[in-house]
């Protein structure tokens, strides 16, 4: 299974760096010009080989020129799968950038990125369905973003959605993606007449917005959460954006928290600005852990196991000691309260009235504090309880695999689980059996 798919633009980076930007009908001279591989898809494909080689795939399209030749050479030598980059009788795509007074100006032409149409894909919905997380971005045509953010929904693929550049439709895709990573000014353009508080609030865990050198801001659910942005002396913001998202998805697919996720992209960011070029700057992964050392930030300590604390009554002493004991591929079921035990299988009834607790107040404790690997569905939930449904897809971590089995299938599933825990929970199939996986 691919980790991740970027489906997205490339692009060949025209940069030009001057200490004047000229005025209407004026000529100025620059400082330096250079060529390097770029386009927001394979920028963003690129951060996350850094960080994971070999376990991204690229899904595009380059011209047949000495452009497109040079970009599959790149992908080539960062370890970025491109057997479904296609060459098409087009120009390949350019961007070109001026670099001033620490920033960046951009002017895209899209050339053969326009040909990435929902009907060039028709050989590669297989290969998207095997991805754990797709990532995309807004430089290729939106009716192709669209159908892949549906196919991805309706096959339970997380998708990590960046609106970029800003453009009048991205609202269509919100309820078909897992994550939004506008910067603010997309994040305004997204949403004009909204205040930035409400927008991050109504989409928590879900809009995370990046702020420049402020940092970055979400909304955890309980509280807005501002995460800074690390001073550095910087020599070109081409690729930040591209670094946070790539390294973003990185560290969702290590099953890392949405929080923790985005310090480490916010350390990538800040090593990747250090360096010329939107690619040239982006860390290995080892680079980002010794800057996490050296900011003594640890987001790969070794998880520890249930450390239960009674809360209103939902967890028990034996219920700590099953979760505490699971080993790898062992299996728990959280169920409804109707959902029937197997006899000889060991039966943890939480219930303390109807509706509490509820199946996604224990299931939340249980994500929270082991490590999954793989859940079983009921397929008869995607037609009964689909607001269950997509509560849970979005919980679920982005490397988690879904299964979908019949109810009936499920319930002999619970012959061999570790134990049934029943909840409150009174609506349909809301019942999932948790496989635990290898704490890091």
């Amino acid at each position: 299974m691919t980790k991740v798919s970027v489906i997205g633009s490339i692009s060949m980076d025209l940069v030009t760096r001057t200490n004047r930007v000229p005025n209407a009908g004026e000529t100025v001279f620059g400082e330096d010009f250079a060529m390097v591989p770029g386009g927001k898809g394979a920028n963003q494909a690129v951060a996350f080989a850094r960080l994971s080689p070999n376990e991204v795939s690229m899904i595009g399209a380059v011209g047949k020129d000495a452009f497109g030749e040079s970009i599959l050479q790149n992908f080539k030598e960062n370890a970025v799968l491109f057997e479904n980059v296609g060459t098409v009788p087009q120009t390949t795509g350019i961007a070109q950038i001026t670099l001033y007074d620490d920033d960046n100006r951009i002017i895209i032409i899209p050339g053969a990125n326009n040909e990435v149409l929902p009907s060039y894909l028709a050989d590669l919905w297989e290969k998207i369905k095997e991805s754990q997380l797709v990532i995309l971005q807004n430089e290729i045509p939106h009716e192709t973003n669209l159908a892949i953010a549906k196919f991805c929904k309706e096959k339970a693929i997380k998708v990590l959605y960046n609106p970029a550049p800003a453009r009048k439709t991205d609202l269509e895709m919100i309820d078909f993606v897992d994550y939004i990573t506008p910067n603010e000014h997309e994040c305004k353009e997204l949403f004009p007449n909204l205040a930035l508080e409400e927008i991050l609030k109504k989409y928590s865990n879900r809009l995370i917005v990046t702020l420049g050198s402020e940092g970055v801001i979400f909304h955890d659910g309980e509280t807005l959460q501002k995460i800074p942005a690390i001073k550095a002396k910087v020599v070109d913001t081409t690729g930040a954006g591209d670094t946070f998202n790539g390294a973003f998805a990185f560290g969702l697919t290590e099953n890392l928290s949405i929080s923790d996720s985005i310090r480490l992209a916010v350390v990538a960011s800040h090593l990747s600005i250090q360096k010329f070029g939107a690619q040239g700057g982006m860390p290995k992964l080892s680079e980002v852990k010794e800057k996490l050392k050296e900011l003594e930030i640890n987001l790969y300590k070794k998880r520890k196991r249930f450390k239960f604390m009674k809360k209103e009554g939902i967890l028990n002493s034996e219920l700590a000691k099953i979760a505490d004991d699971l080993g790898h591929t062992d299996q728990v079921c959280i169920g409804d309260l109707g959902l029937p035990v197997p006899a000889g299988t060991p039966k943890i009834d939480l219930t303390l009235t109807r509706g509490k607790p509820s199946f996604q107040e224990v299931l939340d404790i249980y994500l929270e504090n082991i490590l999954v690997e793989k859940v079983y569905l009921a397929e008869e939930i995607k037609e009964n309880n689909p607001e269950q449904l997509a509560i849970l897809l979005t919980k679920l971590s982005a490397d988690v695999e879904i299964v979908f089995v019949s109810h009936e299938t499920l319930k002999l599933m619970n012959h061999e689980v570790k134990a049934v825990v029943r909840t409150g929970e009174n609506t349909p199939y809301s019942n999932i059996i948790l496989q635990s996986g290898v704490t890091l």
